[in-house]
């Protein structure tokens, strides 16, 4: 959070994008149970299930975030996405990924 104090346009940038027009987004992490759809598919099978308007971002694992694209990383349980959409679409989310 600090080094964006020093990057004005990084964000200016997320402000614009998530209040860009009459679109709103919202950014959540969700830590993903056993129970979760998303459990043994790629970063890749993942994103291909969420509707058009929802974006897994970032995958963090217990050793710490994947970097880059990693489209082949593979979920587990336990693991944490971070996801961009409609805060709609992103309470589903959450709702669909929640423990039972």
């Amino acid at each position: 959070m600090a080094n964006l104090a020093f990057q004005p346009g990084v964000i200016e940038f997320f402000d614009s994008i998530t209040k860009a027009g009459s679109v709103e987004l919202a950014v959540q992490e969700v830590i993903l149970p056993a129970t979760s759809p998303l459990v043994g598919k790629t970063r890749a099978e993942a994103q291909n299930t969420l509707s058009d308007d929802t974006m897994i971002v970032a995958l963090k694992k217990a050793g710490g975030p994947i970097t880059g694209s990693r489209q082949e990383a593979r979920i587990e349980e336990g693991d944490t996405v971070i996801v961009v959409g409609d805060p709609e679409r992103l309470a589903a989310f959450r709702e669909k990924n929640r423990e039972i």
